[in-house]
């Protein structure tokens, strides 16, 4: 556990890249998007889709804590288990408070008419009738399932390196490809509308949970065998 600690307090020590950066890209984000958004002036409601910036520096997060951290930690002798645990208790602690605070922004964001020009940056209509917990949990699993999905990525390449990564991004696309294929082939674009359309929206991000899962567990998988 000492270990663990260990782990999570070198990754504490990088305060800019957990803390500072992702909520700088936002706020760039934001700052623009209210800029262009006042100079228009049209009164109308207008929804920017900027929020999907924290959710993208959360995936890059991922794909690069392996490769700033990894190698330095474990040339303390820390154990591949230790480093896991604590990169993994890290990166909970922020996402759990990222979605806190966006929610809290959200909520802003409604206080203020739009931020008084009819922006809306955090808010998400499709999530906007869930209750609050709901919300919180909703933004902490798309969070989570970002950060391991870059997390698994960089894993991925450090256990198998380029030419491992480029067959598994091939492998994807032709997975993809082919399930598109296949059901524009035999017509179950309606049927999977009504499959989906069956959930409601926190049962369908909470769906978001097993793939999450999967990707945590075959990091560690990886991270096992991995080269320093």
């Amino acid at each position: 556990m000492n270990r663990v600690a260990c782990v999570v307090r070198s990754h504490s020590r990088d305060k800019w890249s957990w803390y500072v950066l992702p909520w700088f890209v936002v706020g760039m984000a934001f700052v623009i998007n209210w800029a262009i958004g006042a100079l228009a002036a049209e009164g109308d409601v207008f929804q920017t889709g900027g929020i999907a910036s924290i959710f993208v520096y959360m995936f890059v997060s991922g794909c690069i804590s392996v490769t700033q951290s990894f190698p330095f930690l474990i040339s303390l002798s820390v154990r591949r288990r230790d480093y896991f645990l604590g990169t993994t208790i890290m990166a909970s602690a922020v996402c759990l408070g990222s979605a806190i605070l966006l929610y809290a922004l959200t909520e802003i964001e409604k206080a203020t008419g739009s931020w008084g020009i009819g922006m809306r940056f955090f808010t998400i209509p499709w999530i906007d009738s869930i209750p609050d917990v709901g919300r919180i949990w909703m933004y902490l699993i798309v969070l989570l399932l970002m950060f391991f999905l870059g997390f698994f990525i960089s894993c991925w390449h450090r256990r198998f390196g380029r030419i491992g990564l480029w067959l598994l991004s091939i492998g994807i696309f032709a997975a993809v490809t082919l399930a598109l294929v296949l059901t524009t082939r035999y017509e179950r674009w309606d049927d999977l509308g009504r499959f989906l359309g069956g959930f409601s929206p926190l049962g369908l991000i909470s769906w978001l949970a097993a793939p999450t899962a999967l990707l945590f567990a075959g990091s560690y998988l990886l991270l096992r065998k991995a080269t320093v």
